[in-house]
């Protein structure tokens, strides 16, 4: 086996990890949920060494059966009041009131213990993640994925203003925008498509590292209406999420994934 010689090779330098290796998968799999930082510590001890293990020793089945020996879980949380109410932000960078952050404080009580966090890079998402990762002790990672829509020319207006634009050939009204985004881009604008395909691929990239234990996600509305959607399997593209469902500020939703023995996630809504 190649494997096996390749590990006598290196003699004693690292007899515990050279057993793991070459011993039964249930072994293996059972010391890298005990420890989900060995396989790290694996493939970098043997990289030095000058070993070339196969990728698919730790790809495939054995990743998915890592992945089914925990439960994940999410809470997408939504940023609190912004401090210029009645204008329409997506990327508009706008601060939190400061009853938002007080609200947000507030709701972080209901939360269990966690274990990491991951927030929108805009200051009204980004503040209070940053105050959070520092008072609990854990690691906060800022992923442009999770930033709000881009309204382009619409971004950072007032609400009232934004109801005066009529549609026209030329260009989409808000209220159109509001009954089908899919057909009504914002001028200047991220589409819906867009849109869509950021936030799938962060979860969809969640979906296959994310630690275990309990995650924070510190977000918008529009990210979190998306995710909903996602794990309740609604039609996109699609309405029913954007006009059915409020999330109001400074609140979460609860998000479980289990991972079957075959490696296939299985994500639902807990109340």
């Amino acid at each position: 086996m190649v494997l096996l010689l390749l590990t006598v090779t290196v003699a004693g330098a690292v007899p515990a990890l050279n057993w793991f290796l070459v011993s039964p998968n249930e072994l293996l799999i059972k010391t890298m949920c005990q420890t989900p930082n060995k396989i790290d510590t694996l493939l970098n001890t043997y990289a030095t060494f000058n070993l070339r293990l196969p990728y698919s020793y730790f790809s495939a089945k054995n990743l998915k059966r890592y992945k089914a020996l925990h439960q994940r879980t999410l809470y997408l949380l939504r940023h609190g009041e912004i401090a210029t109410p009645g204008i329409l932000t997506g990327k508009t960078d706008v601060a939190l009131s400061d009853k938002g952050l007080r609200e947000l404080w507030k709701t972080s009580q209901q939360l269990p213990e966690m274990s990491y966090c991951i927030s929108s890079p805009l200051q009204r998402c980004r503040m209070f993640a940053t105050e959070y990762a520092l008072k609990c002790n854990i690691n906060l990672e800022l992923d442009e994925r999770l930033k709000e829509m881009d309204f382009g020319d619409w971004d950072g207006r007032a609400y009232t203003d934004l109801w005066e634009i009529k549609s026209s050939k030329l260009q989409s009204s808000i209220g159109g925008f509001w009954q089908n985004p899919w057909d009504h881009t914002p001028p200047n604008g991220e589409t819906m498509d867009n849109f869509v395909q950021r936030v799938d691929t962060w979860w969809q990239n969640w979906l296959t590292i994310g630690p275990k234990g309990n995650t924070l996600v510190v977000a918008h509305g529009g990210v979190i209406k998306h995710l909903i959607a996602r794990v309740l399997a609604l039609p996109i593209p699609g309405t029913t999420h954007m006009s059915n469902i409020d999330i109001p500020y400074a609140k979460f939703v609860k998000v479980t994934v289990h991972t079957d023995e075959q490696g296939d996630d299985w994500p639902k809504i807990v109340w």
